[in-house]
Order: C-alpha cells, then sequence, then structure tokens
C-alpha cells in the first residue's frame, strides 16, 4: 500500500510543479523541483542536457521501495508552456502534503492532476494501483465542471485510463461513482459521442440501476440518449444491466413526458440502435427485458405516422424482433399490427425491401396467437396477402402450410 500511496504522491507532487508560476525562465520546471519534491520512501534522478534547445528529452526514473521503478522519457518544459499560479513554491510543496485531500485541491491543482496522470501514465506500471484510479475519479467526480475545462484528448485519455482498470473502477464508492457519471453525462452529445466507444460503453457499465437516472437532471439522460442515437454500435455494446437501467427509467415516463420531447433524428436514431441491438441478440434479448418495458417504448413507435417514416433498417428489425417473441407480440396492442399491416400494404418499397426471412417469422407469430389473428380484420389479411404475393413471395415459402392457410384462409 506505501509504495501505491508513494506513486499517487509523486503524481501530486508533480501537478503542484506544473502550477507553479515562479521557476526561472528557460529551465525544465520537472529537472529543476524533482529533487525537493521526492515523497517519503522514494527517490526521483533526473538526467538532464542544459545545453539542448528546449522541449528536448530528459530521461526521470522513479525507485519506489519494494524495488518499484517507473522510467520516463519526458520532455523539458519551461513555465510559459504550462498553466500559471500565483501560489509561492512552499504552497504548491504544502498542498501536496499527504493530509491534504483530493477533494481539497484548487480547481487548478485538480485540472492540472487529471493533466499530469493523463501524460505519465504511459510510464506506470500496468494495472496501475486501485487507490490511484479512485483519486482520477474522485478529483473528477467533486468537480462535476472540471469535465467541460478539460480538452477532448485529455478526456479521451483519462476515461481511457479508467476503462481499462475494471478492477480498480468497481472499487470506486457509489456515491462518487454516481457524482463521476453525472459529471460527465452533463457534457453534449457531441464530447460524449467522441469519446472511444470502448472506453465510452465500460464506463457506462458503472450504471446498474434505475435510481441512477431518476438522480441525475433529465437533461443528462437526454444527453446520453442523443448520444447513443448518434452511434448504433454504442448501443450495440452497452453492458446489460445498463441498457436494462436505461430502458425502464425511459418506460417509467410518459411518452408525451420524454421520448417526444427528442427531436425526431434523435428518436429513430435511438430506436434503430435499440431494435438493431434487440434484433442482433435475438431471441435473448428481447426476452430478456421485461415484456412491459418493450412494449412502453415500441408501442408509441408502431403508429401509422411513425412507421410510415420510420428508416427502413429499423422498420425491418422491428419485424424481426416481434417474429422472435410471442410474449412481446402478445402485449402490444393489436391496433399496433393494424398499423404495421397497413403500411405493408399501402407501401410497396418498404415491404420490398424487407428481409423475407423476417416477414416470415412475424407472420409465424400472428398465426400462433390467436390473441392477435382473431382480432385482425379478414379483408386486411388478405390485401396483405396480395401485395406479399407481388412485392415480397418468396416470405410465402418460409412459412408452413399450416399457418399458410390459418392467415390466409377464410376464418370460421
Amino acid at each position: 500500500m506505501k509504495r501505491f500511496i508513494s506513486i499517487f504522491w509523486i503524481l501530486i507532487c508533480t501537478l503542484s510543479v506544473f502550477q507553479n508560476g515562479h521557476v526561472s525562465a528557460g529551465k525544465c520546471i520537472i529537472c529543476k523541483f524533482g529533487s525537493i519534491l521526492t515523497p517519503l520512501n522514494s527517490s526521483i534522478t533526473t538526467k538532464l542536457n542544459t545545453d539542448k534547445p528546449l522541449k528536448s528529452r530528459h530521461s526521470m526514473t522513479l525507485s519506489l521501495e519494494n524495488s518499484i521503478s517507473v522510467k520516463a522519457s519526458l520532455d523539458h518544459y519551461t513555465e510559459k508552456h504550462l498553466p500559471t499560479s500565483s501560489k509561492p513554491d512552499e504552497e504548491h510543496i504544502k498542498s501536496s502534503s499527504p493530509r491534504t485531500s483530493v477533494a481539497d485541491l484548487s480547481p487548478d491543482d485538480k485540472e492540472s492532476f487529471v493533466l499530469v496522470f493523463t501524460s505519465m501514465y504511459g510510464h506506470l506500471t500496468d494495472p496501475i494501483p486501485t487507490d490511484m484510479v479512485i483519486n482520477l475519479v474522485g478529483v473528477l467526480a467533486c468537480s462535476p465542471k472540471l469535465f467541460s475545462t478539460l480538452t477532448q484528448p485529455c478526456l479521451n485519455s483519462a476515461l481511457s485510463i479508467l476503462a481499462v482498470n475494471q478492477c480498480a473502477l468497481h472499487q470506486v464508492p457509489p456515491k462518487e461513482s454516481g457524482l463521476f457519471l453525472k459529471g460527465l453525462l452533463s457534457l453534449s452529445p457531441g464530447v460524449l459521442n467522441s469519446i472511444p466507444k470502448s472506453s465510452f460503453v465500460s464506463i457506462l457499465g458503472m450504471v446498474s440501476s434505475t435510481e441512477f437516472f431518476n438522480e441525475i437532471p433529465q437533461s443528462s439522460t437526454m444527453n446520453l440518449i442523443t448520444a447513443l442515437s448518434m452511434s448504433k454500435s454504442s448501443v450495440n455494446c452497452l453492458p446489460l444491466q445498463t441498457l436494462l437501467s436505461l430502458l425502464s427509467f425511459i418506460a417509467s415516463k410518459t411518452h408525451t413526458e420524454f421520448m417526444m420531447k427528442l427531436p425526431p433524428s434523435t428518436h429513430f436514431g435511438f430506436l434503430d440502435g435499440l431494435l438493431d441491438t434487440l434484433d442482433d441478440s435475438s431471441p435473448f434479448l428481447v426476452n430478456t427485458i421485461p415484456t412491459s418495458v418493450l412494449v412502453t417504448i415500441l408501442s408509441p413507435a408502431m403508429t401509422s405516422r411513425m412507421l410510415s417514416v420510420l428508416p427502413i433498417s429499423s422498420f425491418d428489425s422491428l419485424v424481426s424482433v416481434l417474429g422472435s417473441s410471442q410474449a412481446l407480440s402478445k402485449d402490444l396492442p393489436v391496433s399496433n399490427f393494424i398499423s404495421m399491416i397497413n403500411i405493408l400494404i399501402t407501401s410497396p418499397k418498404i415491404l420490398g425491401s424487407l428481409n423475407p426471412n423476417n416477414v416470415a417469422k412475424m407472420l409465424s407469430t400472428v398465426a400462433t396467437c390467436p390473441s392477435i389473428f382473431d382480432s385482425l380484420p379478414s379483408n386486411l389479411m388478405h390485401q396483405l396477402f396480395e401485395s406479399i404475393t407481388v412485392y415480397l413471395p418468396s416470405s410465402l415459402a418460409c412459412i408452413t402450410a399450416n399457418e399458410y392457410s390459418i392467415l390466409f384462409g377464410k376464418k370460421n
């Protein structure tokens, strides 16, 4: 544990140097102060050639107890390349005391901590100590506004560090995890979408209950949904508990209260990602997510008005999902199926663009669910048969003779 704390305080000491505005011009800050910012049970040695031009390379070796050694080759930086501060050197060194919590650091020091941490990460042991991961999350959690001050590359680096240290990340206290995620999701959808997908979905894995979404501003949840709508792969890769939590939260709100507030492109983009995810994992996911949740989310999208403008890829996935789950199909209002069949009858382009196997799956589900079939008008099924015969005849070859007879024969 001491060696872990030593590494952490080396970073804290380094960030205090980075904030110092009283360094003599032209000299590398790390080289100048490395000898006096030496934590307990550690030593810092630097090799410096003062004749080299600015931003030349020097090597740094951090030797900690128990024979841990971290070697780094870093640029020489003078104070003009770094943030300035009015604090004297003594205050910076004092602020690096082990008695000082990361929450007590100034906003500038917190920003510098993240900058130094991300820049030195490649030179630290792998995996990095759990305490360092917890401290990085803690710095961001106690200062939500810090997220918006970081550059996109720095933010991406910080999140990548956390994403690849999952074991340590799961040891972060729940309260700090919630504050950290709240700060992250306060960022604009464009910034969230610019985070590497693997890091983004990994970090979102920290969400494990609907309560999280109840505790953050609704605007933050909308930022997340908008970011997900911009990347189908992000929805595909969401951890199961995160997806369940998000969908359960959406289902707990009325359609007009939440989803209708989203721009149409965001609404359709999110539905496209969700339907593709359900279809891709079929029939596992569609039968794992509570049916009531899926019905609440999908039913408003299955009106004639919505279906007529739904992207064909989404329409195809929806047809496939309905064919994969009798439980879902049974619980949907029959009016949803009537609307879908009417669209297939009146829109040859949509019908002809669908996967024949997906249409066959849906027809089989309708045929084997009397509660659905018995509520469909006979003339509607006859018109559907005529349209399929002309524009997608191959789908009829994929259903059994008995299903064919039930669907398109005369009802008793």
